[in-house]
């Protein structure tokens, strides 16, 4: 595997950051010494030939920060060269309390909006509190329901075979951390299908996540760090237009002002490579990945 290995890609790169992006760059190291020098006989191969592809929406100096992961030069292209399909994004900021039953009557206002619009459009809620996200998803389910005069009995959900029976009888569902494997992909594939309307979830659906025809995103809270920011935002506008929402819950954004939120600088990523314990650790490895 190694001596035909050509091609590494490192998709949403700016999450090898700290202890984790360190032991990352030296996992890099070692992969392109065990994969060995270039064949010779015309084909590149092993490290020599070895081509690393990286994608970020959300890096600071990215250049210069994947040629420290990685070890080697990077050819950067920029957002002026993307040419990947894009549509219209609004953004709107609300001031909103988060005492009393304010922000959920908006919540559940806005459901009931969307689940009566033409077509397959979803919506996406991010907060940080994973009781909060059972809360509000059982909180809007619930209103839809009262609005169809239906009594089913509310309950969270843990095993695959409660998920696939909530998705079957629900429109908004949960997502968070916590939940197995094949419970989340589950619950990915159906809003990808449409046959939820919309999703609650902490930040586990930040990164990773390709579901089109999102076109409501809304924030309870809005996001201290400008990468997790603009990660939730970029859920939508991908297949139609897009518009996000931010509950400013705490004014952190009104105090401020949204364009000033909205142009912040993204956070360095930082690596600690004269770590000694990281690099002994790795010694160790690269030394047993040579012998072997």
């Amino acid at each position: 595997f190694l001596r035909r290995l050509s091609i590494v890609i490192l998709d949403e790169a700016h999450i090898y950051d700290g202890i984790f992006g360190s032991n990352m760059a030296y996992l890099m190291r070692r992969l392109r010494s065990a994969a060995g020098p270039s064949s010779g006989k015309g084909t590149p191969s092993g490290a020599a030939g070895m081509q690393f592809l990286a994608s970020t929406a959300t890096m600071a100096d990215g250049e210069h920060y994947m040629k420290l992961l990685t070890g080697v030069d990077f050819y950067f292209i920029g957002p002026e060269r993307d040419g990947t399909p894009t549509f219209e994004k609004r953004i709107v900021h609300c001031s909103i309390s988060s005492a009393g039953d304010g922000y959920r009557s908006f919540l559940r206002k806005i459901g009931r909006d969307v689940l009566n619009c033409d077509g397959n459009e979803r919506f996406l809620i991010f907060t940080d509190s994973r009781k909060r996200v059972e809360e509000l998803a059982a909180d809007l389910q619930r209103s839809l329901r009262d609005e169809k005069e239906e009594k089913t009995e509310d309950r969270s959900a843990e095993t695959l075979e409660e998920i696939e029976s909530l998705i079957a009888n629900a429109q908004i569902l949960p997502y968070r951390a916590g939940y197995e494997d094949n419970c989340r992909e589950k619950i990915q594939e159906a809003l990808t299908q449409a046959k939820l309307k919309g999703v609650v979830s902490t930040s586990a659906l930040e990164l990773g996540i390709d579901i089109g025809n999102i076109g409501l995103v809304i924030l309870i809270g809005a996001p201290a760090d400008a990468r997790s920011f603009w990660q939730r935002a970029g859920r939508t506008g991908r297949d139609c237009p897009g518009l996000v929402i931010i509950l400013d819950t705490d004014d952190s954004v009104y105090r401020i002002g949204l364009r000033r939120y909205l142009a912040r600088d993204f956070r360095p990523n930082t690596l600690y490579l004269d770590n000694e314990y990281l690099r002994y650790a790795n010694v160790l490895c690269a030394a047993e990945e040579q012998r072997r």
